[in-house]
């Protein structure tokens, strides 16, 4: 159970976090001259305002649930008095709305701390402070694809979906630079990201806007289907999380795809595959199966309890006739196989992984698959 709730507490975490990015989206979209600042004094900063954004999606609204948000933007206005603060918040009872708070109930939300401040210092605040009840993750996320349309003249939804992809994954990069100066974005700017695919996260929320089997097809159209006859040669590396219903078979069927897709003798070198999710045990029982079927492929190492080695695995072997079609390696191993290679094309397939090996990738594309078996239907 403890394990269970840790999960969906990332889980709602994760969640919280892209309904914050979306949000800044929105705000970047509707003030196209301004720069909006991201994660700096709060959550979304503008010339003359500050949002902070809570989503509590589980959670029915209680005055105690947003009073340490209310005291720090209390604090903050008694800072610069001239900026217009916004709690912009989501709980499951409430409707969408914005409210002007009365001093009375501010008061009523900060509790026993209302008496550390002057009256006059609250009713100079509620003047300055709105409270909106925003709508739910879905709302919003289909709010925003709709947005992106018509911002940049869009044909249709899909493609709206991944430029939200690519900006998603770009305000991901500016919200942790180490800088707070640099944690800033504005609509010009991303107009020159749009132009950019280094990064591109597709998750759940795609896949729930535009349905599964429509999300899939567009998936394999746009990322996994050749334009030209011959496969273009380029260095891949595909991170597969494997799900409690993937069966041996299923992750054969998979590796075997990859490897009929886009390993060619003498052309395209073979491909690297990284699956995780599943223990040791059950990787070295995946080996011998597929070494069995005629699959060979390279681990960097030689024989039982051999020492992996690096230099063996990121060795050239795609022009020469030691059969080897693909190469396998762990998730841990991942850091230093990025020291030593940068692959052309890194792609990432999760089903609930929260994307925390997105430090250890400067290039990547990633999607959210559902079950770990629909990547059948993506690379075929």
């Amino acid at each position: 159970m403890t394990s269970t709730r840790e999960q969906n507490g990332g889980y709602y975490a994760i969640k919280g976090f892209t309904y914050q990015f979306d949000k800044s989206l929105l705000e970047i979209l509707k003030n196209q001259t301004q720069d909006v600042e991201l994660e700096q004094i709060q959550d979304i900063g503008l010339s003359d305002y500050y949002i902070q954004v809570k989503y509590k999606e589980t959670q029915n609204y209680a005055d105690s649930k947003i009073k340490p948000a209310v005291l720090q933007l209390l604090k903050c206005f008694l800072d610069d008095k001239n900026k217009k603060f916004k709690l912009y918040c989501y709980f499951k009872d409430k409707s969408s709305q914005t409210i002007a708070l009365t001093d009375t109930k501010l008061d009523e939300i900060l509790g026993s701390d209302s008496s550390a401040y002057t009256q006059s210092d609250k009713q100079a605040f509620v003047g300055n402070f709105t409270l909106e009840f925003s709508s739910n993750f879905e709302k919003q996320f289909s709010d925003l694809i709709k947005l992106i349309k018509t911002c940049f003249s869009l044909k249709t939804e899909e493609e709206a979906t991944t430029y939200h992809a690519i900006f998603k994954a770009n305000l991901f990069g500016i919200a942790i630079k180490k800088n707070p100066k640099q944690r800033t974005i504005n609509y010009k700017k991303l107009k020159e990201v749009a132009n950019s695919n280094e990064k591109i996260i597709f998750d759940i929320a795609y896949c729930k806007y535009l349905k599964m089997e429509r999300y899939l097809k567009y998936v394999k159209k746009e990322y996994f289907t050749f334009k030209k006859v011959n496969t273009p040669s380029k260095e891949r590396l595909f991170v597969v999380e494997m799900d409690n219903s993937t069966r041996d078979g299923d992750a054969i069927q998979i590796i075997t795809n990859i490897k009929n897709r886009y390993f060619k003798k003498d052309t395209s070198p073979a491909p690297y595959v990284c699956l995780f999710g599943i223990d040791n045990e059950r990787i070295a029982n995946l080996k011998q199966k597929l070494w069995d079927k005629g699959l060979i492929f390279s681990d960097g190492t030689h024989f039982d309890r051999d020492k992996f080695r690096m230099t063996d695995l990121i060795a050239d072997t795609h022009n020469n006739n030691c059969g080897i079609t693909f190469k396998l390696l762990s998730l841990e191993q991942l850091p230093l196989f990025f020291k030593k290679k940068r692959p052309d094309e890194t792609f990432v397939f999760l089903t609930s992984g929260d994307g925390e090996w997105r430090t250890k990738v400067k290039e990547f594309k990633e999607f959210y698959i559902g079950r770990t078996k629909n990547i059948t239907k993506i690379i075929q």
